[in-house]
């Protein structure tokens, strides 16, 4: 009997199998490789382009384990979502976490698989150009956001979703936030007070401010002025840093004590994150009637 073309049928049958599984196999590589993380962050900005992340509660998730993974402790997850209270959240839940710009990370290690890193994403507002989103809010250069989002031009839209960077997947430690500062936090509350949503007129003025440069710190974001609403919240901008303090104005400033041209009087922690270096510093301010 001749063996030949059965030796030849198998060998054609074997050929074929293993051309189907290698395509199989090369099929799933090059998906893998083509959608190396599924998962993405959307990253927003406050008022003062402080950088956001909105996350969602999934299952088996607790404060404490998101704040870990975050490095914030459990009541800064609270101070950051005054709406949730003390309560226990329930899953679907969406909460705003601040994250340091010292955790996203613009450009990934070379070394990376795609595995442990998680992409941060940035939706185009109203009237913003890609130049203002990778200079100022996030301090990298034009081409380099162009290129990764594959735009053949400097043109942006309005809902446009752009890649930024990317965050670890393990998390942020805790020696990146600032966020446990008491004086942040207690800045970023007060901007949430003078952004509350009520229709009030604002008004605007340029002058000198005074801090006691000497003194010990006091305690709290406070200061004195004359035609602002007793404990309302002022916006107070020190042009020479770009920094904005958020105050509560809790007196008028005597008359006999301070010079005519000094229009504000600042506590020394309001000074201080201003970035003031002299005891008279030049400032614009908003406050609401």
């Amino acid at each position: 009997m001749n063996r030949q073309p059965i030796i030849i049928f198998i060998l054609l049958f074997l050929f074929i199998n293993l051309s189907s599984n290698w395509a199989k196999d090369t099929s799933l590589k090059l998906d893998s490789i083509s959608n190396p993380v599924q998962d993405t962050i959307f990253i927003a900005l406050g008022n003062q382009l402080q950088k956001f992340v909105y996350h969602t509660i999934e299952p088996k998730q607790t404060i404490y384990s998101i704040a870990r993974f975050y490095g914030l402790r459990p009541n800064d997850i609270f101070d950051y979502n005054p709406k949730i209270g003390q309560k226990i959240v329930d899953v679907g839940e969406v909460i705003r976490i601040p994250i340091p710009n010292s955790a996203i990370l613009r450009f990934k290690p070379n070394q990376s698989t795609g595995h442990e890193y998680i992409p941060l994403v940035y939706e185009v507002r109203n009237g913003e150009t890609l130049y203002r989103i990778a200079r100022k809010y996030f301090r990298m250069p034009v081409d380099s956001l162009r290129y990764r989002n594959g735009i053949p031009d400097y043109s942006i839209q309005e809902g446009q979703q752009l890649h930024i960077g990317w965050m670890n997947a393990n998390g942020i430690p805790d020696s990146l936030q600032i966020y446990g500062n008491p004086l942040v936090k207690s800045n970023f509350l007060m901007e949430e007070s003078f952004n509350d949503g009520v229709i009030r007129q604002t008004y605007t003025e340029k002058g000198v401010a005074f801090w006691q440069k000497n003194t010990d710190l006091e305690a709290g974001l406070y200061g004195l002025h004359n035609k602002a609403p007793l404990n309302s919240v002022m916006s107070v901008t020190n042009p020479m840093t770009n920094k904005t303090v958020y105050i509560k104005v809790i007196g008028r400033i005597p008359a006999s004590a301070y010079r005519p041209e000094e229009n504000l009087i600042l506590s020394a922690q309001a000074a201080q994150l201003l970035g003031a270096k002299d005891a008279r510093l030049f400032i614009k301010l908003r406050y609401k009637k």
